[in-house]
């Protein structure tokens, strides 16, 4: 009972993110040797119960994952074997529009790409029919569909109720009542084992680019591999299973207290990170990435991670987004992010990517600038 008193005396003082910090302290100090994943649902029980179900994760096992999870893998014009590139789309559809075009993007630069579905069917109704909390758009007669119509045959549910719960669950997801980015991180390791096997492309020159949830899942999934971690719902990872990961582009991610990222703040040493934060972001808090980032760089003397700003909203190089999309901006970020990869990838013609925003004007180092640069570029301030 005080306990919940302090608490809420918390939450009229501090903002959120500080209440999240606070709270995940104090569990690791009552249960110092437990994991963070632990940790996590400790907070979410006495402090936020409405994450709770999304912070508790239950035992997995791969066959789930590849069951709940989806790929859809496409090679460019030419002689395998590729280099290739692994999407983690954000809080839309997998292949909505925009990941569509960053798809093909990839293919014209010559990178196989695979797209990695969370959102699946098989995940949604498994969520919003046999979980904790159903989802808001919940057809009335859910009992009848959970004992008679799910068991037999889920596909005959017609279009508007798929439709209707497919947006439910991604609600959920990106207002994180459902499948947390370090949960996640599950599929992306599945994806990219199965990538790797693949023949027609070249094991050792594999590249991410990931986008919002993508991108934080992305960011943990590296944290936990780095730092030998439990990954939540699993056993330990294997050693090696972030060999042949070149380089990353991460859109816009959530560096927030309760991820893995931000607590750890220890990711690969020699994985080149490329972060594309929006300025006026009203979702995430870009400057928490940048405050993680610029201490990782002064602790180790590595500059593994490069920021760049744009004066945007989040979601700023998504069409679905009319409100925060902005086309020149998206070329501007395109542009960067293939000229990132490029510069990492094994071919015999290496590329300066330092010497690329040099021609370009940017400034490569993590500090925000109210200068305008000489001779801007259409995009407005990219830093």
């Amino acid at each position: 009972m005080v306990t919940g008193l302090i608490f809420q005396l918390l939450e009229w003082l501090l903002p959120v993110s500080r209440q999240h910090f606070l709270a995940i302290s104090l569990a690791t100090y009552l249960a110092p040797m437990s994991e963070f994943s632990e940790r996590i649902c400790i907070v979410a029980t006495y402090f936020f119960p409405e994450y709770r179900e999304s912070a508790c994760v239950e035992p997995n096992n791969w066959d789930n994952v590849h069951r709940e999870s989806d790929v859809h893998l496409e090679y460019p014009k030419g002689k395998a074997p590729f280099p290739a590139v692994l999407l983690l789309h954000g809080s839309s559809d997998a292949l909505s529009e925009s990941m569509i075009r960053r798809k093909k993007e990839f293919l014209s630069a010559g990178y196989a790409v695979m797209i990695v579905n969370s959102f699946t069917d098989d995940r949604y109704l498994e969520h919003c029919f046999r979980g904790v909390s159903p989802c808001d758009y919940m057809p009335r007669n859910r009992e009848r569909l959970i004992s008679e119509v799910l068991p037999v045959c889920p596909a005959s549910l017609d279009k508007q109720a798929h439709m209707a719960l497919h947006q439910g669950y991604i609600d959920r997801v990106a207002v994180g009542h459902a499948l947390l980015p370090w949960e996640r991180a599950a599929d992306f390791y599945a994806a990219l084992k199965q990538l790797k096997n693949d023949t027609s492309i070249q094991a050792d020159n594999i590249h991410v680019a990931a986008y919002s949830h993508g991108g934080s899942t992305f960011l943990d999934a590296i944290t936990i591999a780095y730092n030998n971690l439990i990954l939540p719902g699993f056993d330990a990872l294997q050693d090696n299973s972030l060999a042949g990961i070149r380089s990353a582009a991460v859109y816009y991610p959530n560096c927030a207290p309760g991820t893995y990222f931000h607590w750890f703040q220890s990711t690969p040493l020699q994985l080149p990170v490329l972060i594309i934060l929006a300025s006026d972001d009203g979702v995430v808090k870009p400057e928490e990435c940048e405050q993680a980032v610029s201490r990782m760089n002064s602790r180790t003397g590595s500059a593994s991670y490069t920021l760049k700003w744009f004066d945007n909203r989040h979601g700023f190089d998504m069409v679905e987004y009319p409100d925060a999309f902005d086309p020149v901006s998206q070329k501007a970020a395109t542009e960067v992010t293939l000229a990132f990869i490029d510069a990492y990838r094994i071919n015999d013609s290496p590329f300066s990517f330092s010497s690329y925003l040099s021609s370009w004007r940017f400034s490569t180092d993590t500090e925000k600038k109210d200068d305008t640069p000489e001779n801007p570029t259409p995009s407005g301030k990219l830093h």
